[in-house]
Order: C-alpha cells, then structure tokens, then sequence
C-alpha cells in the first residue's frame, strides 16, 4: 500500500469532498464555518471529517461527516482521522472548545475511545440543539456526545 497523507481541506477541495461523500453513499453538507480534514492515498481522497461552528464565535462545534471509504474500514484509519481532526481543530481554534457528534449506537465505543462523552440535548447551544432535534426525527437512537479540548 502506498503513504497515506492526512491534510487540512483546502476550499478548492470542497467539490472533491462532496463527490467523496457521494460515492461513499453518505449524505453530508457544509454547514457554517466549516474545517475539512482529508485523507488521501495518492491522490485520492479515502476519508474525510468535517468540523462546523455555525458562527465562527461559538465555542462548540459539531463533527460530522467522519466517513472512511469502503474498501479501507477496519483498519484504524478513522481513528487516526479523527484524532489528525480533533488536533488540527485545536490548534487552530485555540482556547477552550467542544466538539460535539450525534452517533448511532453501534458507533458510541468508538467515539468513547477518542475522549468523547455522552451528554444530552440540554448541554447544546441554541445553534446545535435544533439540528439534534432534526436528525432525531429520522433516527430516534441517536447518542450526543462530546469532547473538551482545551
């Protein structure tokens, strides 16, 4: 297998990012003030993350969109995204921070295993809260959780 390179997303990325998403079946959208992180093998892009504040003051921020492509799960390369993600997020943002993700149940470990949380509605910002409530209509099971990175 050839190096894998984890990378910040540059705004020229957006649309390749999108047709990542698309082949990947995965329904995902910018939504804010939004940080891409990308990695690719060669020049192709096998996994993305996507870190949003709906306005680029407040302090919690929503990761969606942590997809790996098929043919390359199972193999710890969401972790490792995930982590590159959280990292570059931090030392961008600087200061206190949430990352907050709304998961399916059968991904509660995985995101317990990178310091996340489980929390509920009530600790969202008025901006979150509403998007939690919509992907709730759609998917009743759906854990909060969230990391502090400070």
């Amino acid at each position: 297998m050839t190096a894998l390179n984890f990378s910040p997303a540059t705004k020229s990325e957006k649309s390749a990012i999108k047709r990542f998403y698309k082949e990947q079946c995965y329904s995902a959208r910018f939504i804010g003030h939004d940080f891409g992180y990308l990695l690719h093998q060669d020049q192709t892009i096998i996994g993305s993350a996507l870190i949003s504040t709906i306005t680029a003051a407040s302090s919690q921020a929503l990761l969606h969109g942590l997809v790996i492509a098929n043919n390359y799960q199972q193999r710890g390369l969401g972790s490792q995204l995930l982590d590159f993600a959280l990292g570059q997020y931090q030392q961008l943002r600087q200061g206190p921070q949430t990352v907050i993700a709304f998961c399916q149940p059968e991904l509660l470990s995985f995101y317990q295993k990178h310091n996340f949380f489980v929390t509920d509605s009530n600790k969202l910002n008025h901006l979150l809260a509403p998007r939690y409530s919509s992907y709730q209509k759609k998917q009743s099971d759906l854990f909060i959780v969230c990391n502090s990175l400070t």
